[in-house]
Parts: structure tokens; sequence; C-alpha cells
């Protein structure tokens, strides 16, 4: 048994198949400049409150795995419980600007084996970083509420069990 608690599978025995799927399903994008959100003129953004940075703290799950940038999960939570001025800081600021650090959009994939050799018997994960997660859930949050007026900031962050995004 793994780590994952999973019964260890074989490598695929073709490589050169495994490359070929991972290029055809995961095209390599260069990295560009700094993702930003279309905005409205004279639109006005709420800054981040602590409720809402503690709500999306509350929903980081410490045991999974870190994203590109290798921070643990646990560190991300003790890091916001310790300075939550920084992240209320730098999550307002990219919203009130609308631009967002390009490492955000970064993601490291991972190939679960499923039964079976085919390359096409593994199914893929992107891992991305938590803090861009978080960040992307009270932002997506925060679009619905402007489209919608009945939808409350609150209810509409999609970070929690069960997403369907």
């Amino acid at each position: 048994m793994s780590r994952l608690r999973c019964p260890q599978t074989r490598l695929p025995g073709s490589p050169l198949l495994v490359r070929g799927a991972v290029a055809a399903l995961f095209p390599w994008v260069p990295s560009g400049p700094a993702f930003q959100l279309p905005r409205r003129a004279g639109e006005l953004v709420p800054a981040v409150t602590l409720g809402e940075l503690k709500r999306a703290q509350s929903r980081i799950r410490e045991r999974s795995a870190p994203g590109p940038d290798g921070v643990p999960n646990l560190a991300l939570k003790l890091a916001i419980a310790a300075r939550p001025d920084i992240f209320l800081g730098v999550y307002t600021t990219c919203l009130e600007t609308g631009v967002f650090p390009s490492s955000w959009k970064r993601q490291r994939l991972v190939l679960l084996p499923k039964p079976g050799d085919e390359p096409s018997s593994y199914r893929p994960l992107c891992m991305l970083d938590t803090a861009r997660f978080s960040r992307e859930s009270y932002a997506t949050g925060w679009r619905l509420s402007q489209r919608d007026p009945e939808v409350s900031r609150s209810d509409s962050m999609a970070s929690g069990k069960g997403d369907q995004r």
C-alpha cells in the first residue's frame, strides 16, 4: 500500500505514450503578464473583510498536498492566523487593481493511476497554490454577487467540499 492508501500500480510501459497524452490534454502555455480581471468604469470593489478571510482560512485542508509553490497548507493557515493584515492587504489590492500575480496561474500536474495499462488509465489532477484558490474563490463570489444582488458574498464563495467548478 502506498502513502495514499491505495495499491501500488505499474508505471506505463511507454513514457512516450504518457508524454503524448499529457501534452494533448495539457498544452504548455508560456507565462505571460499578470492576470487582470475585466472592470467596468467606476466599479467599486469592497475590501476583503476579516470574517471573509477567516472563512477562507477555515476551508483550507491541512493534510492536502501543496501546490507548485510548495507551501504546506498548515503553514498558510498559521500565517493567516498570525498576520491577517498582510493577507487582507494583498487580496484587497489585487481585487481593487484587478491585477493578480502570474505565478497564481501555474499548476502542477499529477497523474493518479487507475486500473489498466494505457496512458488513458491515469486520472489527471492539477495542483494549484492554496493562496490562489482562496483569492479565486473570493473573487468569484464577489463577481457572482455583483451579477445577482440576491447572492451574498459569503454564500457564493466556491471553496468548500463538493465544489462543482
